[in-house]
């Protein structure tokens, strides 16, 4: 794509792909507000259900496919090279690990698996910070593409990041311009007179963050933004236009340039307020790459946004709802009980409380009788509920096993662990999709760590001597990948028995064995203690060799 060099000309251009890339934005918010209902409540709207299987699977699927608990990256290359520069990789990319784990951007990827296991998708962006490296999770309905009927980022010409920012967000911006304070004033006046529908998807935003809360407007609240009241019958919210005024709609867009041969990063505000490019044109993250990763567990052919993890569950769910609330119904009849009283000539209401508090009643009138009308809960009730459970339980993937549950027939471990790996391959397929997006996050990590960063990193045993490099020194030609699918506890019990027949077999020894072991404690300090541990046992057999002959003559 070519932009215009006139100002004029590319505020046009601006504002005409800010409206091709965001066409679709309110129907997948109000989609997402759906769905977030369905989560947190089990039913379309928002009345709680009192069975909802729904958050517990969203849950209980995330923590399948993706955990920082032991998130570790490392380094692979193209090409063969020294043993110097592979150990550079290996320490690179555990400082990679320990950076992105301090600036909790492991966990941030976490909500954004939860959140696209929602809503079908959810963005993640990298940037950089006044304390170094940080990240921001983007809901999927403020950010829009140039066409949706791609899969990825990496294809698309244009992306575009919608967000509202106070005043004072906006001041810090552009405070160094020359022409900031006429900025500042136009966008104030615009915000103050823009119409209500221009923001709904922050609003949105804001009420798809919460899982229950419910923001009141009818002028009683603590403030002109109404109060916050929680409701567990409602996940629905609806906003005080006065909280709108004092934001600003921002635009930020990141434009595949023909010219530039990179990406422009093209920063405006609403109405017509161009802050980035003003006469220089760059790339506000690394040449050549862009600053988002797309989650997505549940890739759709030929949709960028995905599918969400609840589509076929919902009518299982309304369903499961509508039998509790069936069972609530004719349970509380069978305590208050439903009686008709036939031959009774004066019944009434004092009467009944009377019958209700004594338990008894008496009548006079010949062939008077009290008959009990109330339904009987049917025999497979329970049953129903039973079925429509393991309904779920087959839609969802989750059978018996890789419930944490007994498998009837199921006699000794290794016909366990045969059976799950049976069971789980759609999960480790996903789990896979999952660790390349980690990964790709990693990349981009990585390459904005060698940019931003010149801090000196050595490699050794801690008795050795230092070898210092950079990370700008690493070859070009590397690629971070996560180590030993170390995202994803499906692959835990694997890694184990694999490093215990690869030790067993002599192929590799006990640094590599705790390399593989996933959730493993002081990682780095049990390596450190190992190599001492050899190297001590190394030393004691060459100052007494005799040792060693000792032990061949015991051994025959």
């Amino acid at each position: 794509m070519i932009l215009p060099g006139n100002k004029a000309s590319l505020i046009r251009k601006i504002r005409q792909l800010v409206d091709d890339c965001s066409i679709s934005m309110q129907d997948r918010a109000n989609l997402c507000a759906t769905l977030k209902q369905w989560q947190y409540t089990g039913s379309p709207d928002g009345d709680t259900a009192i069975y909802n299987r729904l958050e517990s699977h969203i849950d209980r699927m995330s923590s399948y496919l993706y955990s920082p608990v032991d998130l570790r990256f490392q380094m692979e290359f193209e090409h063969e090279y020294p043993e110097r520069i592979l150990k550079m990789g290996e320490e690179a990319g555990r400082y990679l690990s320990k950076k992105l784990e301090a600036a909790d951007i492991d966990l941030t990827f976490g909500e954004g698996v939860d959140e696209a296991l929602v809503n079908g998708s959810s963005v993640l962006k990298l940037m950089w910070g006044h304390d170094g490296l940080k990240s921001r999770l983007i809901p999927q309905y403020a950010f829009g593409v140039y066409k949706e009927d791609l899969n990825g980022l990496d294809k698309q010409e244009v992306l575009l990041e919608t967000t509202h920012i106070t005043t004072y967000e906006l001041w810090r911006r552009i405070s160094h311009l020359p022409d900031a304070m006429d900025m500042y004033k136009r966008a104030k006046n615009h915000a103050k007179s823009a119409p209500n529908t221009e923001e709904s998807n922050y609003f949105h935003s804001l009420v798809l963050s919460g899982a229950g809360n419910v923001v009141s407007t009818d002028g009683n609240g603590l403030g002109p933004g109404g109060s916050v009241n929680v409701d567990v019958n409602s996940v629905s919210a609806s906003i005080s236009p006065e909280a709108r005024l004092s934001l600003i709609t921002f635009h930020e867009l990141t434009i595949l340039d023909d010219q530039a041969e990179d990406y422009t990063t093209v920063q405006f505000v609403e109405p017509d307020i161009l802050i980035t490019p003003r006469g220089k044109k760059q790339n506000l993250f690394v040449k050549g790459e862009h600053p988002y990763v797309l989650i997505q567990p549940n890739r759709a052919s030929r949709y960028t946004w995905g599918r969400s993890e609840l589509a076929p569950m919902l009518k299982l769910q309304a369903l499961l709802r509508d039998r509790m609330e069936d069972i609530k119904k004719i349970m509380g009849l069978q305590y208050d009980r439903l009686l008709a009283f036939i031959g009774f000539s004066s019944m009434n209401d004092d009467m009944y409380d009377a019958f209700k508090e004594n338990g008894y009643i008496s009548q006079e009138t010949p062939g008077a009788k009290v008959e009990d009308l109330t339904p009987k809960l049917p025999d497979a009730a329970f049953a129903d509920i039973n079925e429509i459970l393991r309904f779920l339980d087959d839609v969802s993937g989750f059978q018996n096993i890789l419930s944490g549950q007994g498998e009837a027939g199921v006699r000794s471990a290794n016909h366990a662990q045969t059976l799950m790996k049976t069971a789980s391959p759609r999960m480790r397929d996903r789990a896979s999709i999952v660790e390349r997006q980690c990964a790709e996050m990693g990349n981009k990590a990585f390459n904005l760590l060698r940019v931003k960063e010149a801090q000196t990193l050595w490699y050794g045993t801690g008795e050795d001597e230092k070898e210092e490099f950079l990370l700008s020194a690493i070859p070009d030609d590397y690629r971070v990948v996560v180590d030993s699918h170390s995202s994803s506890p499906i692959y835990e019990q694997d890694h184990q028995q694999m490093a215990m027949l690869l030790m067993k077999a002599g192929i590799i020894e006990g640094d590599s064995v705790i390399d593989l072991m996933q959730s493993l404690p002081m990682r780095d300090l049990l390596k450190s203690r190992y190599k001492l541990i050899q190297a001590k046992k190394a030393q004691m057999i060459k100052d007494h060799p005799e040792l060693l002959t000792k032990g061949r003559s015991s051994r025959k």
